[in-house]
């Protein structure tokens, strides 16, 4: 009962050493916001998947949420990205958009997901905090 017992505290300190997960870090700064979407829409082994030669992909579209909000900068194949909230999505019927997925910030780090579904592509990995702003760290991206 003993030996339970301290394994059982152990597991508790363990558990209460570990940083705190930030469910959405939609509080950084919007410069931060603006340049970890950037990074996110520029992951190498992504850009094939747009199709960007195709004029109607074009530009990329981007699902508003509470860390992608209107009035962030977003360039991608020279075009403005367009942010569009759910609603706008559906009345205009488009299926070609870039939805975020899974953010979570622990220190600096920021474990990422996100997909592009008409093409059933889901991109996840972490992003990395410098001194001078964020770096992709590892990620994959795998179809479905």
């Amino acid at each position: 009962m003993l030996r339970l017992a301290k394994l059982l505290l152990a597991a508790i300190f363990c558990l209460a050493a570990r940083p705190a997960w930030q469910p959405q870090p939609t509080t950084l700064p919007s410069t931060e916001r603006q340049q970890i979407l950037q990074l996110l829409l520029d992951l190498p082994d992504l850009q094939g998947y747009y199709h960007a030669k195709l004029a109607q992909r074009l530009p990329v579209k981007l699902q508003v949420d509470a860390f992608a909000t209107p009035g962030l900068r977003l360039r991608k194949f020279n075009h403005a990205v367009v942010l569009l909230t759910d609603q706008q999505l559906k009345q205009r019927r488009i299926r070609d958009y870039v939805r975020l997925g899974l953010l979570r910030q622990r220190q600096d780090t920021l474990d990422f997901r996100l997909g592009y579904a008409i093409e059933g592509v889901v991109a996840a990995g972490q992003l990395v905090r410098q001194p001078n702003g964020w770096r992709v760290g590892r990620y994959s991206v795998v179809e479905q």
